[in-house]
């Protein structure tokens, strides 16, 4: 799917779009706009632009580029052709004086549609600006770039027009036209100027003063107005001052290459004075060319420290740098392992990465072998994970090494939790607790040993053993916020969403907390969001959960964040949509069973064709006796398979797979459970008592309610109850409505016309905020009138529309003013009884 600025673009019949070199703005028209001619404006260069834009205008939708040299009258010829419904792109470099005052105030007297200021390209950019040069870059790679890039739009096109050339994905390299456009920048503006870039580069950030003291020279408005105008630097203010930042990481990378290493270690030893004792070490030993046996000892011993209190991301670079200064092979070795292994714990995946091929081909060990069948369970490989793991566990001796013990049992812990092996998960994190101490893997074992006894069915005990670590004072962050994560997945599954919201959303904020957690926390808190009918919420979840996982290169969670997305999307009626994430969320099936379950289930959800494409869906699970053994409460896979059974004319085997699935213990895994059990049973009397016992607890969860009243609805309706057939589908399509869910809607509105309403219909049996909708519509205002009488929104409107007309047994407008009109204009203060 294009990203949003795309789609926006297209569906402008003007769009004006800019960015300062008018590049960015030029490749996202030619995306939105792909067979439409790109007309270059030339402005005084060329009398003829009015000629060459009405000959692109003959031939439909027209991009014009550099349009900022456009006169006032071929402006207006066409923002008149755009009126007519020819589309029109203005693409604008901002940084360019425009010829006409029309382009005052981003050309608003023109009456654009869309103005889009690009300052930066998203991930979803890259990708398909790299797909438009022919270049297959995965949802990963896209990041990569963006993260070098910061998706700045000359060094972004810059990486890709190289990559293009050169036919391999974009290098991690500084592209060559970004390394000459850096260095010409940085002789346009001079010696001092230039050491400021420099300063900025290798602080990564700074305020003016710091700068200063780094580069030796004076940091004035001038200097960072001559480097931001060539794309080097770029200024905030937030409530401490300004704050001077390079434009991007390959920007900084660039600066630092085109400077000679004297002047980068004299900056780098300059640093070391301004910053804080951890950042200080790390620019210490930047600063020199050589091996430091006691530098490398301070960084190690630092990281170390971090590594203890949480702060992976700082231990990692701590961890890094050390192994650069270090003088002994072996301990060089080490502290490479604890560099990629601090990387993966901090959730930067792709930094691991980037460390593994060194780590690959040092001599086997259970260091080495525990790291990189940790970065294989991150990487969703669970044949890998368990080898390295297997073999790590039997080269350890845990009585002589207990730390690199606890850590691999830790591991393996992780390993058996991403495979829902409660008892292994139980197992390991006991061997690691008893190993470990005070360690990280002990204190983290103790924290997720709680989802152990959830995965192994016991949810009430899983629920006392993070309470327990939760009573616990002074914890440090990184165990908080795996308790508030185990907190939030266990009350998910005992049904307590008020609480399951708000543990996951403290485990998804916790500052300092890791990436890791975090995923998990956001895939968890879609699906409560989704089940107590907080969509758009839910949505952004999902959303969140996905960028963060293609951002750190962490892609285990990421089904679980589609799956509730697919759900949405296919309720919602946006099949293209579902689609995707169904698409997205597509595993081997190797794959780990937490990652199998949840993308089996958004290509149910995204399914058409009826049963037997749901069917096709979950035969993987179907056929694998591991699926079959989770319980409901957290994967509910079950219900959804025999439903397909049943409408698949095979209701034998889907009581089969209810009857075989262990029980629920929580009430929305209970209703679910059940509900599939009433599609199922051939006594009608029996399922519709089942669906009213359903019904009797599922106030908490709206979604579920609404699925039960359709259910008992078309059920009444079949056994010929009409009248309760009419209450129930009204119910349903009320709960639908709210949601936005459209596909479910309009099958509860046939469902409406096929039960008819009740004899005895009549306007007194509507609420008075009904009355007063209900006199509004049948006077002729629309959704959005009414709302704006009533001071409601136009969604509450058509909650209760759908209510009325489940209630007057009407299915249309018109149906209601026709039946109905009479009395309700007759009595036109109904809405004050």
């Amino acid at each position: 799917m294009d990203p949003w600025s795309v789609r926006r673009i297209r569906g402008a019949r003007l769009a004006v779009v800019g960015d300062p070199s008018g590049r960015g703005a030029r490749a996202l028209a030619a995306l939105a706009h792909p067979e439409a001619p790109v007309v270059q404006a030339l402005g005084g260069l060329a009398p003829d632009d009015g000629d060459r834009l009405r000959a692109a205008l003959a031939a439909g939708a027209v991009v014009v580029a550099d349009a900022q040299r456009l006169a006032a009258a071929e402006l207006g010829e066409l923002a008149a052709a755009a009126q007519r419904g020819t589309p029109v792109v203005l693409a604008r470099a901002t940084a360019e004086p425009p010829v006409s005052d029309l382009w005052r105030d981003a050309a608003r007297a023109l009456g654009p549609d869309v103005i889009l200021s690009v300052d930066a390209f998203t991930p979803d950019e890259v990708a398909a600006l790299a797909r438009t040069l022919g270049l297959d870059l995965p949802a990963a790679g896209a990041v990569r770039v963006h993260r070098r890039t910061a998706g700045a739009v000359e060094a972004t096109l810059a990486a890709l027009d190289e990559a293009a050339r050169s036919g391999a994905q974009p290098p991690d390299a500084v592209p060559a036209g970004e390394r000459q456009r850096v260095a010409a920048a940085l002789t346009e503006v001079g010696e001092g100027a230039a050491r400021v870039a420099l300063a900025a580069a290798i602080l990564g950030g700074a305020a003016p003063t710091d700068l200063a003291a780094v580069a030796g020279v004076e940091v004035t408005a001038d200097v960072l107005d001559a480097l931001a105008d060539r794309g080097l630097v770029f200024a905030r203010r937030d409530r401490d001052g300004p704050w001077v930042l390079p434009l991007a990481p390959v920007v900084a990378r660039a600066v630092q290459e085109a400077s000679s290493w004297a002047d980068r270690a004299r900056l780098h030893a300059a640093a070391a004075e301004v910053v804080d004792p951890h950042r200080a070490l790390r620019h210490r030993a930047a600063a020199v060319l050589r091996s430091d046996p006691a530098l490398a000892t301070a960084l190690a011993d630092d990281g170390a420290a971090l590594a203890a209190r949480g702060e992976w991301s700082a231990a990692a670079a701590a961890f890094a740098a050390a192994t650069g200064v270090a003088d002994d092979a072996e301990a060089a070795r080490e502290l490479r392992i604890a560099a990629v292994d601090a990387y993966v714990s901090a959730g930067d995946l792709g930094a691991a990465r980037e460390l593994v091929p060194a780590i690959e081909a040092l001599p086997p060990s259970p260091e080495r072998d525990s790291v990189l069948g940790y970065v294989a369970i991150q990487s969703g490989r669970p044949a890998e994970a368990q080898d390295r793991l297997d073999r790590a566990w039997k080269a350890v001796n845990p009585r002589l090494s207990p730390l690199p013990a606890a850590r691999i049992a830790h591991r393996r812990g992780l390993d058996a939790l991403v495979r829902w092996d409660g008892p292994a998960l139980i197992a390991w994190a006991d061997r690691a607790i008893e190993l470990g101490g005070a360690a990280p893997p002990a204190i983290e074992s103790r924290a997720f040993r709680g989802l152990g006894a959830a995965a192994a069915g016991d949810l009430v005990g899983a629920a006392r053993a993070v309470d327990a670590g939760l009573a616990e004072t002074g914890l440090p962050v990184a165990v908080s916020q795996r308790l508030m994560l185990g907190v939030g997945w266990i009350q998910y599954g005992l049904g307590d969403l008020d609480r399951a919201r708000t543990a996951l959303t403290a485990a998804r904020d916790a500052v300092g907390g890791a990436h890791r957690v975090s995923l998990w926390a956001l895939g968890w808190l879609a699906r409560v969001q989704f089940e107590i009918g907080d969509w758009d919420a839910a949505l952004e979840s999902a959303r969140e959960a996905v960028e963060l996982g293609d951002s750190t290169g962490i892609v285990l969670c990421s089904p679980l964040a589609h799956w509730t997305a697919a759900e949405i999307r296919a309720l919602r009626g946006d099949a293209e949509a579902a689609d995707r994430h169904a698409a997205a969320a597509r595993v081997a099936p190797t794959g780990y069973l937490t990652q199998r379950i949840p993308a089996a289930l958004a290509q149910a959800a995204a399914a058409r064709g009826g049963p037997r494409a749901v069917l096709a869906a979950v035969q993987p699970l179907l056929a694998d006796p591991a699926a079959r053994t989770v319980g409901p409460d957290f994967w509910p896979w079950h219900p959804v398979a025999a439903r397909a059974l049943v409408d698949a004319g095979r209701a034998e085997e889907a009581v089969a797979l209810l009857d075989g699935a262990p029980a629920p213990q929580s009430t929305p895994a209970r209703i679910r459970m059940r509900a599939a059990r009433a599609a199922a049973e051939p006594d009608a009397d029996a399922a519709a008592e089942t669906l009213r016992d359903c019904l009797a607890e599922a106030d908490p969860f709206p979604v579920a309610a609404g699925g039960l009243h359709l259910d008992l609805g078309m059920l009444l309706r079949r056994t010929g109850h009409r009248r309760d057939a009419a209450h129930h589908l009204g119910e349903a399509a009320a709960v639908f409505a709210s949601l936005g869910a459209h596909a479910p809607l309009r099958t509860t509105d046939r469902e409406l016309g096929r039960a008819g309403g009740p004899a005895d219909a009549d306007v007194a049996a509507l609420t008075p905020h009904e009355l007063n909708v209900a006199r509004l519509v049948v006077a002729g205002d629309t959704n959005r009138r009414v709302a704006e009488q009533l001071y409601l929104s136009p969604k509450t409107v058509q909650f209760h529309l759908t209510r009325i007309f489940a209630k007057l047994g009407v299915t249309t407008r018109g149906e209601l003013a026709a039946r109905y009109g009479g009395e309700l204009e007759a009595d036109p203060g109904a809405g004050q009884r």
